[in-house]
Formats: C-alpha cells, structure tokens, sequence
C-alpha cells in the first residue's frame, strides 16, 4: 500500500481550487447546486474584475489547480500509461469542445495556456523522480 502522504499534495491543489470556486465563482454550474445559504455566508464580493491578475486567480488559476491535481493522483496510484496520457490530453480536448460547441462551456484561450504551463511543470517535476 502507497504511503498516504503522497496524497497530501494533490489534495490540496483540488481543495484550494474548489475554495475558489465556491468563495468567487458561485455562477459555475457545480457551485450554484450548493444551497444559496451557505454561498451567502462565504462568498467573497469586493473582488475587482477589471484586474487581469484577479480575473486570471478567479478563472484559470482553479482549473490548472484540478489539472495538477487531477495528474498528480494519477502519477500517485500509479496509473496506467494510457490513463495517464487521457488525463494528460483531458482539459485540452475538453476546451476544444467547448471551442467547437459540442459541449457547453466558453473556450479560453488562457486556459489552454495555463494547461500547457502546468502540464510543462509537473512533466519536469515528475521527470526529476
């Protein structure tokens, strides 16, 4: 059995993303199902988005965190190579869907930027061990 530490990392990178999204993003289709209640209580409303770094925070920032850690589960259990090459290839082909509308969702091009850059990290990163 894997020791359980090498959890820790990819739990927090889904965590940290997830508190994104429920804290500024309440219009994303998994929050709004939360109960209006307790969105009230912990969104945070004076955020500027006119800031190209707070929209960048707000927008992309929490899919490179579930990118990363979407990888780093995989590499943990040590996945299959073709396991491990779909979750590669996933934000990618997904953003393209949404670019080619056979899927709902708004094709960004600083998403694909910031899936390269993560995907260009952890590759180097994980070639280290």
């Amino acid at each position: 059995m894997a020791d359980s530490r090498i959890y820790i990392i990819p739990t927090l990178l889904l965590l940290l993303g997830t508190f994104i999204y429920i804290t500024c993003r309440q219009d994303a289709f998994l929050v709004s199902i939360l109960p209006q209640s307790l969105l009230d209580m912990v969104t945070i409303k004076s955020i500027p988005k006119d800031n190209v770094i707070c929209m960048f925070l707000l927008y992309n920032l929490p899919d490179g965190l579930w990118y990363s850690s979407l990888i780093l589960f995989q590499y943990s259990i040590n996945s299959y190579k073709y396991v491990l090459n779909i979750s590669y290839a996933l934000p990618f082909i997904l953003e393209f869907l949404q670019y080619f509308h056979f899927i709902n969702g708004t094709f960004c091009f600083i998403d694909l930027l910031t899936y390269l850059l993560t995907f260009i990290i952890l590759k180097l990163c994980l070639k280290k061990q």
